[in-house]
């Protein structure tokens, strides 16, 4: 019961994580795309770059794990230690700005995290949609293959 005296409850269902995002998109060209986001608000909607339909899974997620407590416990002790000894910098992993640079620097160079990237840049964000498609492979995509950049509006 709520300090309202309101009682209620819910149930969260399991995500098929193998599936496709199951969002319908809208389809637009890189000049209409160029054209709907000189439109936009800046600072107000974060994008991210996808070359697939996925769905929003971080690549911790897409490496088959999903105990974050033993990713906290472990993986980051042990990353932490060999990242100090290698970068000369101790990350203060209690202060948030200082975690949050130490698990950007991991995600960076490689290391499966439970974070997304997101950006305020369309471009960037395209860039990571296209990011390992040369024009060989564009020149030979099927007619209905593309590129998906996510937009989220953080005000709604």
């Amino acid at each position: 019961m709520s300090e309202i005296g309101n009682t209620g409850s819910c149930a969260l269902q399991r995500s098929k994580a193998g599936n496709p995002s199951s969002l319908i998109p809208s389809s637009k060209n890189w000049e209409e795309y160029k054209t709907y986001v000189s439109t936009l608000e800046g600072r107000r909607l974060l994008f991210r770059g996808q070359k697939e339909p996925w769905r929003l899974r971080t690549s911790f997620h897409r490496s088959g794990r999903a105990d974050l407590m033993r990713f906290l416990q472990e993986d980051v002790q042990l990353s932490h230690k060999h990242l100090s000894a290698r970068t000369k910098h101790v990350f203060g992993l209690n202060n948030p700005n200082e975690f949050g640079a130490f698990f950007n620097l991991i995600q960076h160079h490689g290391y499966p995290t439970p974070l997304l990237d997101w950006t305020y840049s369309p471009y960037v964000a395209a860039f990571f949609a296209y990011r390992g498609i040369s024009n060989a492979d564009a020149g030979h995509a099927d007619a209905n293959a593309k590129v998906r950049i996510l937009v989220f509006d953080q005000a709604q």
